[in-house]
This record gives C-alpha cells, structure tokens and sequence, in this order.
C-alpha cells in the first residue's frame, strides 16, 4: 500500500508557513478571515504551497476553513464574547443583548503566547515525525537492491 505523502514533507519551508501562520491567526483581534485578509495580515505569501488557502487545507490539524473563512480549530472552541474594539472579553449576557451590528465586532478571544507556542510544538513534533515515518518506509530498499544484485549476479552465472 503506498502512503500519502505528509504535507510536513511536500516544501522544505512548509513548517516556516505553518509557525508563521499559527502566530497570526492565533493572536489577531478576528478569528476568522478569509485567505487574502490574512496573507495581508501574515505579511506575505507562503513559501511552500501557491496560495495561503492550500497550506491551511492541507492542515486540518490545526486550520478550519468554511464558506471560504478561515480560522484556527482552537480559537473556533471558544465563545464569540471577545469585544475587537475594547480588546476585552465581555460576560455572554452582554453578548446576548447586543444588535446584529454591534456583534459584527464581537470574536473568540485571540489565544495566549503559551497557546501559540503550544501549536507550534505540536507542529515541530508532526513534521519531525512525518521524516521519522518517511525513514521507517524505507526499510525496504536495501533488501530490494541485494534481491536485485543476487538476480543479476545468478543470471551472469548462468
């Protein structure tokens, strides 16, 4: 059976888009953009893939995307109660209360500097396993060459 490859292993830069990535949707005041808004926000295009939606397609693990909004999967399991113009979290009742204007600028809080730097550990550690995994799948190799040098060596013989 052939194994798909890991989109940690596709561009050498791919864990540099991610870490970048991860940074900026997890602190920004909105939790969910569309591509092009957070591009802008990230600063620039991805080095691995041709457009920012395809490396957070490619990682589900950590990236959300619906009706072309893009958001990160730990930020989606907290509340709207984050109030983008005060920077404070406001109490759910609050929240309730408000018009459908006002909560245009109501958000899930941004995630801490510990957060942030929990999913980029956990991206380190999946891409440092797609290379082990990669390595643990070429097992077969030798065994296929010294197969094919015994062949070729009976066939000379004969």
């Amino acid at each position: 059976m052939i194994e798909k490859q890991s989109p940690y292993l596709a561009h050498h830069s791919r864990l540099a888009d991610i870490v970048a990535a991860l940074q900026v949707l997890g602190t920004y005041k909105f939790a969910s953009r569309k591509p092009p808004e957070w591009e802008k926000s990230i600063g620039r295009a991805p080095t691995s893939a041709d457009n920012w939606l395809q490396v957070f397609s490619e990682h589900p693990e950590f990236f959300r995307i619906r009706d072309e909004w893009v958001s990160l999967v730990w930020r989606r399991s907290s509340e709207r109660v984050f109030d983008t113009r005060s920077g404070q979290e406001l109490p759910k009742e609050t929240v309730d209360t408000m018009t459908d204007e006002e909560r245009k600028k109501i958000s899930r809080a941004p995630l801490s500097a510990e957060q942030v730097t929990s999913l980029i550990e956990v991206a380190i550690k999946l891409q440092a396993q797609a290379i082990s995994r990669r390595a643990e799948l070429r097992w077969w190799l030798p065994v296929l060459i010294g197969a094919i040098g015994i062949a070729i060596g009976a066939l000379i013989k004969s």
